[in-house]
């Protein structure tokens, strides 16, 4: 296959697009090598790697995690759970805070909202690295629970933020990582959501 790389004019552009013997024409991007991180989990070295680890043992940080060093970049991730630790420093600024609902303060009693966003996009333990934290509380008290009509208030808050942001060029996923049951209600505003092209990951 004959390759032909050069600066064309848009003229030129319309001349070899037309021309039946081309078969594409594509921008000259930039590629680079994989970001390398040492001392890495079991779960993100098992993330890039095609074969199975011969060390099973997931609470050794003795792995390496081969990732794209600008995963994550431009894209909100809205954490819906107990609220986040925003201020940890391995979340390097790059994590605040959303609304609560239920009536909870801003704070992550029980540190499981903390420790998805920490999996999602913190620079020792995160996937993407690059990506933005939104703290939604939906998910508090001593029993860690929380009530459907809150989750609906708040897939809807997203919804409307996710929107404007998307509109500026912006990516959004929305993590659920708690057991919900279907509903209608729940079942629409996650559907509203999807039809916006947001991402959503949820844990059953």
């Amino acid at each position: 296959m004959a390759v032909l790389v050069g600066t064309f004019t848009h003229e030129q552009i319309q001349t070899l697009q037309a021309n039946p013997r081309v078969e594409g024409i594509y921008e000259d991007v930039i590629i680079k090598a994989a970001a390398i991180q040492t001392h890495a989990t079991w779960g993100l070295a098992r993330l890039s790697s095609t074969h199975k680890l011969q060390n099973q043992d997931p609470l050794a940080a003795t792995f390496t995690y081969r990732y794209n060093e600008y995963a994550g970049e431009n894209v909100d991730v809205y954490v819906l759970d107990s609220g986040v630790y925003v201020d940890h420093i391995d979340f390097g600024g790059r994590a605040r805070w959303g609304p609560t609902f239920g009536g909870y303060s801003k704070k992550d009693e029980t540190g499981h909202g903390t420790h998805v966003a920490g999996i999602i996009a913190s620079n020792t333990f995160g996937v993407a690295k690059r990506a933005n934290i939104i703290a939604i509380k939906i998910l508090g008290g001593a029993k860690n629970h929380g009530y459907s009509s809150d989750l609906i208030s708040a897939l809807d808050y997203v919804f409307t933020s996710a929107w404007v942001f998307h509109r500026k060029g912006r990516r959004s996923v929305v993590n659920i990582s708690m057991n919900v049951p279907g509903s209608l209600p729940i079942n629409s505003a996650l559907a509203k959501l999807k039809n916006k092209v947001i991402l959503i990951v949820s844990r059953s």
